[in-house]
């Protein structure tokens, strides 16, 4: 098995942190165990789907839903960097883009 670094962009993501609900999005960075970059880029998407901040606080309808990109998939030689607890979510305005 390889490691991979996956970075990943949301957008359209509706959510209230400060009272007033806004769009926002997010960049997060993701190692993952995997046999080739195809896995890995769908290892990422679950564990994206899946984190907590996202799945409670998304207020989108299904006419609106948010979307995930890959921005990029690396392959790590270093398996050290497989072992670190994974980064969070930095969260962005689109005024911030």
């Amino acid at each position: 098995m390889k490691i991979y670094k996956v970075t990943l962009t949301g957008r359209n993501y509706l959510m209230d942190f400060d009272g007033e609900p806004r769009k926002l999005g997010f960049s997060s960075v993701r190692y993952v165990r995997s046999k080739d970059a195809d896995e890995a880029e769908r290892q990422a998407r679950r564990q994206i789907s899946c984190h907590p901040t996202l799945v409670q606080g998304a207020l989108n309808g299904k006419m609106d839903p948010p979307v995930v990109e890959i921005e990029s998939i690396k392959r790590c030689w270093v398996s050290h960097l497989f072992h670190k607890k994974p980064a969070g979510l930095r969260f962005f305005t689109d005024e911030d883009v």
